[in-house]
């Protein structure tokens, strides 16, 4: 645990189990745990767990690292990319061949060729755009100062639904 005003770590546990989460806030006086603004964290049940308990109204406090939510974008995006390449190969169509890691890099880390091979893939109507495009949409959520408009944005996020899975036109018996 960190203190992150004061830039100062508050406990270090051996394990990754509530009941050491536990311990750390045991030792913190009732005022304490009412006056914690913010916990960031992984998305570990356990830790989730321990913050419910302990913390109150903690589900309006947790907020998850934007790393390993971006990991498992990265996992759907890839899923969503090799299940389509695998539909477009059945008709002799490469599209997606080779485009696994630009799909999955951060875009700040492409280099102007890799970045000018994905464009056309960014822009077309495949499953495995629209699924890059909601994850970079997702990273950026962190970057709201406002409070208020970060709420919105992630409400609108939410609203997009499940758009990493497939989902099929009824009546046409295409896919998107």
């Amino acid at each position: 645990m960190t203190d992150r005003d004061k830039g100062v770590v508050t406990h270090v546990a051996d394990d990754r189990k509530s009941d050491s989460l536990n311990e750390y806030f045991d030792t913190l006086a009732d005022d304490a745990k009412k006056g914690i603004e913010c916990v960031t964290m992984d998305r570990s049940k356990a830790y989730i767990k321990s913050v419910r308990q302990t913390i109150p109204q903690a589900d309006r406090k947790i907020a998850f690292d934007k790393f390993p939510i971006a990991q498992s974008l990265g996992k759907a995006v890839n899923k969503v990319r090799m299940e389509e390449n695998k539909t477009l190969i059945s008709k002799d169509v490469e599209w997606l061949k080779g485009t696994r890691y630009n799909g999955l890099t951060n875009p700040e880390n492409l280099s102007k060729e890799q970045w000018d091979n994905f464009e056309p893939l960014r822009h077309s109507t495949l499953k495995t755009a629209r699924a890059w495009a909601i994850r970079e949409l997702a990273m950026s959520l962190w970057d709201y100062p406002s409070t208020a408009w970060a709420i919105k944005a992630w409400k609108k996020w939410l609203s997009l639904g499940s758009a990493m899975s497939p989902r099929t036109h009824q009546g046409s018996g295409q896919n998107d």
